[in-house]
Protein backbone atom coordinates (compact mmCIF):
# COMPACT_ATOMS: atom_id res chain seq x y z
CA UNK A 1 0.00 0.00 0.00
CA UNK A 2 2.90 2.35 0.77
CA UNK A 3 4.32 1.83 -2.71
CA UNK A 4 1.00 2.74 -4.29
CA UNK A 5 0.78 5.93 -2.23
CA UNK A 6 4.34 6.83 -3.20
CA UNK A 7 3.53 6.30 -6.88
CA UNK A 8 0.45 8.49 -6.59
CA UNK A 9 2.51 11.21 -4.91
CA UNK A 10 5.18 10.96 -7.62
CA UNK A 11 2.53 11.21 -10.36
CA UNK A 12 0.96 14.22 -8.63
CA UNK A 13 4.37 15.89 -8.38
CA UNK A 14 5.14 15.10 -12.04
CA UNK A 15 1.81 16.47 -13.22
CA UNK A 16 2.10 19.75 -11.31
CA UNK A 17 -0.37 22.62 -11.35
CA UNK A 18 0.12 23.37 -15.05
CA UNK A 19 -0.53 19.76 -16.01
CA UNK A 20 -3.64 19.64 -13.86
CA UNK A 21 -4.95 22.76 -15.57
CA UNK A 22 -4.30 21.21 -19.00
CA UNK A 23 -6.16 18.06 -17.98
CA UNK A 24 -9.05 20.03 -16.49
CA UNK A 25 -9.53 22.23 -19.57
CA UNK A 26 -9.59 19.21 -21.88
CA UNK A 27 -11.92 17.31 -19.58
CA UNK A 28 -14.30 20.28 -19.57
CA UNK A 29 -14.23 20.53 -23.37
CA UNK A 30 -15.00 16.82 -23.68
CA UNK A 31 -17.93 16.75 -21.25
CA UNK A 32 -19.37 20.08 -22.44
CA UNK A 33 -19.32 19.52 -26.21
CA UNK A 34 -20.36 15.84 -26.22
CA UNK A 35 -23.99 16.26 -25.01
CA UNK A 36 -24.70 19.11 -27.46
CA UNK A 37 -25.15 16.57 -30.26
CA UNK A 38 -28.10 14.19 -30.38
CA UNK A 39 -26.00 11.48 -32.04
CA UNK A 40 -23.42 10.21 -29.50
CA UNK A 41 -20.82 9.33 -32.13
CA UNK A 42 -21.01 12.83 -33.64
CA UNK A 43 -20.60 14.37 -30.19
CA UNK A 44 -17.61 12.14 -29.46
CA UNK A 45 -15.90 12.99 -32.74
CA UNK A 46 -16.49 16.73 -32.49
CA UNK A 47 -15.48 16.92 -28.82
CA UNK A 48 -12.31 14.89 -29.41
CA UNK A 49 -11.29 16.88 -32.47
CA UNK A 50 -11.98 20.18 -30.73
CA UNK A 51 -10.01 19.27 -27.62
CA UNK A 52 -7.13 17.86 -29.67
CA UNK A 53 -6.99 20.86 -31.99
CA UNK A 54 -7.06 23.38 -29.15
CA UNK A 55 -4.35 21.45 -27.27
CA UNK A 56 -2.01 21.20 -30.25
CA UNK A 57 -2.61 24.81 -31.31
CA UNK A 58 -1.75 26.04 -27.82
CA UNK A 59 1.45 24.02 -27.73
CA UNK A 60 2.50 25.23 -31.18
CA UNK A 61 1.79 28.78 -30.04
CA UNK A 62 3.89 28.25 -26.89
CA UNK A 63 6.83 26.82 -28.84
CA UNK A 64 6.96 29.73 -31.28
CA UNK A 65 6.15 32.62 -28.95
CA UNK A 66 7.33 31.65 -25.49
CA UNK A 67 10.38 29.60 -26.50
CA UNK A 68 9.02 26.62 -24.61
CA UNK A 69 11.16 23.51 -24.92
CA UNK A 70 9.86 20.28 -26.40
CA UNK A 71 10.01 18.47 -23.05
CA UNK A 72 7.50 20.91 -21.54
CA UNK A 73 5.31 20.71 -24.64
CA UNK A 74 5.22 16.90 -24.50
CA UNK A 75 4.38 17.07 -20.80
CA UNK A 76 1.47 19.39 -21.57
CA UNK A 77 0.25 17.19 -24.45
CA UNK A 78 0.33 14.10 -22.21
CA UNK A 79 -1.65 15.97 -19.55
CA UNK A 80 -4.12 17.07 -22.25
CA UNK A 81 -4.53 13.41 -23.22
CA UNK A 82 -5.17 12.46 -19.61
CA UNK A 83 -7.97 15.02 -19.44
CA UNK A 84 -9.43 13.75 -22.71
CA UNK A 85 -9.27 10.17 -21.43
CA UNK A 86 -11.07 11.14 -18.24
CA UNK A 87 -13.72 12.80 -20.39
CA UNK A 88 -14.23 9.57 -22.34
CA UNK A 89 -14.49 7.63 -19.08
CA UNK A 90 -17.18 10.09 -17.96
CA UNK A 91 -19.08 9.49 -21.22
CA UNK A 92 -18.94 5.74 -20.62
CA UNK A 93 -20.12 6.10 -17.04
CA UNK A 94 -22.92 8.38 -18.22
CA UNK A 95 -23.92 5.80 -20.84
CA UNK A 96 -23.86 2.95 -18.28
CA UNK A 97 -26.04 4.90 -15.87
CA UNK A 98 -28.64 5.45 -18.61
CA UNK A 99 -29.01 1.79 -19.62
Amino acid sequence: MKKLIEKIKAFYKWMGTDGQLHALVNYNIMVTVYPIFSNPSEGAIVASLMAGFISLAKEIYDVFTKDANLKDSWHDIICDGIGMGLGVMTWLLWWLCNL
